[in-house]
């Protein structure tokens, strides 16, 4: 039986419309709430900076969750010390290094790599750092666990008064009212809520729910929350790609053009899957403004990879091989060639290679590709990458000859 859901998407309007109407959404289950008073920094060791004991009147203590394994964590590190710097009169820094479920590290071991990672970055992250205990007891006490980085800004009196991502603007935003004083936290956070709750109500729609009538939701969420535009504007366009692949490169396009500051990791949008229409290149860009972002080497690399899986799923093979070159190349140098990640960025271009044999040198490619089969020295994440991601290159037989020799056991070092 077919589901009515225009009533369903009649009331998520007028929620947004009014702000005072709870819309179909869940929001993100928190343990802290924006108004509510935060919990002493009960932390298993202070890793660099000055400990925090108590919250003292007058300052602004921004705490945020974090973790050596993510790629935004580390792209948040320069940002965080520049805000330390320029409030440094009223506002406290804190990093708490936290776990995932799946983490096998020790806490020593895990201590050990934050130190190093501090002093390999200097003064590029100058604010006081801590570790979590190896339950992450912290981290689920505040915020019930989940991903990184995660933030709250905290009053004083130990009030948090904002907690999200971390989005430096919203957070300068908050500091200076602060600064100023009269922020109703209270007030602030019942409006994210509404907020949070009509943005995740129509994110989650699918297919035929995006309506006209859900697309009007956005563009009214959008004029109530200016501030919130780069998240409205995202949520815009991972609508029309459900709906208009190309309408969803024109307000990507107008976006990036607007606002050179936004940017989002494209791999789920231009990698992951594939979308007729959407303009590929945006993606290649999209990537290179995450890359601009970031000092890390090793995310240097990833975003390069990332733009040349990219290039490689639009069939731009010799653009594909000059950016995974160029992340070997920033892998090398940083970490050595024995890596693991260098292993797989091996596979990559041995992949695009053989690919790029495809459209001028067919009979070449399959010579080379059999020879590499029967010998076994055909890497799985080359294989993998053909077989999946560029079987449109291949022929029927050459993708049976991969089906089968990924089917076979590999050596533990394959990468």
């Amino acid at each position: 039986m077919a589901i009515d859901r225009s009533m369903d998407m009649k009331r998520a309007i007028a929620g947004i419309l009014v702000a005072t109407v709870a819309l179909t959404a869940t929001a993100q289950h928190r343990q802290l709430e924006v108004g509510s008073t935060a919990p002493k920094l009960e932390v298993a060791r202070w890793l660099y900076g000055e400990p925090v004991e108590r919250y003292r009147p007058g300052r602004i203590y921004l705490v945020e969750f974090t973790h050596m394994q993510c790629i935004p964590c580390r792209e948040a590190i320069p940002h965080l010390t520049a805000l330390a710097k320029k409030y440094r009169d009223q506002l406290t820094v804190v990093s708490v290094y936290s776990y995932f479920d799946s983490d096998k590290l020790e806490e020593e071991a895990y201590a050990a790599s934050i130190v190093r990672l501090r002093e390999r970055l200097d003064t590029l992250m100058e604010y006081t750092i801590a570790l979590d205990t190896r339950d992450a007891a912290m981290n689920r006490q505040w915020r019930g666990g989940g991903g990184f980085p995660y933030a709250f800004l905290i009053d004083g009196q130990g009030q948090v008064c904002w907690q999200g991502n971390v989005d430096v603007a919203e957070i300068e935003r908050i500091i200076q009212a602060l600064r100023a004083g009269g922020f109703d936290a209270k007030r602030y956070g019942e409006e994210g809520e509404v907020f949070e709750r009509a943005y995740h109500s129509l994110a989650r729609l699918r297919d035929n729910q995006v309506t006209d009538e859900a697309m009007a939701a956005v563009e009214t969420l959008r004029e109530r929350y200016p501030d919130k535009a780069l998240a409205v504007d995202y949520l815009k366009f991972r609508l029309l790609l459900q709906r208009d692949p190309s309408a969803a490169s024109e307000h990507l396009r107008a976006v990036m053009a607007a606002r050179p500051d936004f940017s989002f990791v494209p791999e789920t949008e231009f990698v992951l899957r594939q979308y007729p229409g959407l303009d590929w290149r945006l993606g290649v860009e999209l990537a290179d403004r995450c890359r601009a972002k970031t000092l890390e080497p090793q995310n240097q690399a990833h975003y390069l990879d990332m733009k040349s899986q990219i290039y490689a799923c639009n069939g731009a093979f010799d653009e594909a091989i000059r950016s995974i070159t160029e992340a070997i190349a920033i892998r090398d140098s940083a970490f050595g060639a024995d890596s693991e990640y260098t292993r797989r960025y091996h596979g990559l271009l041995e992949a695009y290679r053989l690919a790029a044999l495809a459209e001028h040198h067919p009979k070449r490619l399959e010579r080379r590709l059999a020879k590499a089969v029967r010998a076994r020295t055909l890497s799985e994440t080359a294989a993998r990458l053909l077989r999946y991601r560029l079987k449109g290159v291949l022929t029927e037989k050459q993708l049976d000859m991969l089906k089968r020799y990924l089917a076979e056991p590999k050596p533990d070092n394959s990468p």
